[in-house]
């Protein structure tokens, strides 16, 4: 099966669904190039995200395409190809952002800083777990783990 991609996506989902909570709790627009004001924070959520996540578009286009790449066709060999991209646009974005770099280069330690390390290690697992899954051929199965001293079901018979 391919679900790896798929896990770590879900994962990334919930840490920036969590994150979305917490910068709209507290808000914290977006700054992305200087832009953003807090009176409208629940409106630049849906395409902007806040300081400390991603926009929500962001979050259902990765869950769309983790669910097409669980497929083992040349389809979710591709849709693995955009999670890369779609994983990479969502941290180099995300480090754009004042708020975000300074919690990667620890300038600020806090309880939110460790959320968005989270983000960003969940993110490169992401695209280094869809990068093998798109590279993997399509008559490549999985290697299974084989019992110790081959007393597995072929040896008895």
């Amino acid at each position: 099966m391919r679900t790896r991609p798929a896990t770590i996506a879900t994962i990334v989902i919930a840490i920036g669904l969590a994150l979305t909570t917490l910068g709209i709790s507290r808000q914290l627009p977006y700054t992305f190039g200087g832009n953003g004001d807090v009176s409208t924070i629940a409106a630049d959520v849906w395409a902007h995200g806040t300081a400390i996540s991603p926009s929500l578009v962001a979050l259902i286009f990765l869950g769309i395409l983790a669910l097409v790449a669980m497929r083992p066709t040349r389809g979710g060999r591709r849709a693995a190809l955009w999670i890369v991209v779609v994983a990479a646009a969502m941290s180099l974005s995300g480090l754009a952002e004042p708020r975000q770099s300074g919690a990667i280069l620890f300038q600020s330690i806090d309880p939110v800083g460790i959320g968005i390390w989270a983000l960003h290690v969940s993110l490169i697992a992401l695209i280094l777990s869809a990068i093998g899954e798109a590279r993997r051929r399509p008559d490549q199965e999985p290697v299974e783990a084989t019992p110790a001293f081959g007393l597995g079901a072929g040896a008895a018979a």
